[in-house]
C-alpha cells in the first residue's frame, strides 16, 4: 500500500512534533466550556445583542 506511512515516517514526526518540550510537560493548564462558562457569556452578551439588533432595525 503506497499511501500508508511507514514506521519511520511515523517515528521522524513524533520526535519533530514532540521535540519543542525538550523533555519537559507543556505546562498548558486545560480550559473547559461549562455550562457557568456559557451562562457567564450569554448574561454578558444578550444584553448588548439585544441593543445591536434595534439599531439595524431601523
Amino acid at each position: 500500500m503506497r499511501d500508508r506511512l511507514t514506521t519511520d515516517e511515523i517515528i521522524r514526526w513524533r520526535d519533530r512534533t514532540f521535540s519543542f518540550f525538550k523533555g519537559e510537560e507543556p505546562g498548558i493548564t486545560p480550559c473547559y466550556i461549562t455550562e457557568e462558562v456559557v451562562q457567564a457569556f450569554v448574561e454578558k452578551t444578550v444584553f448588548r445583542l439585544l441593543e445591536l439588533l434595534s439599531v439595524w432595525r431601523q
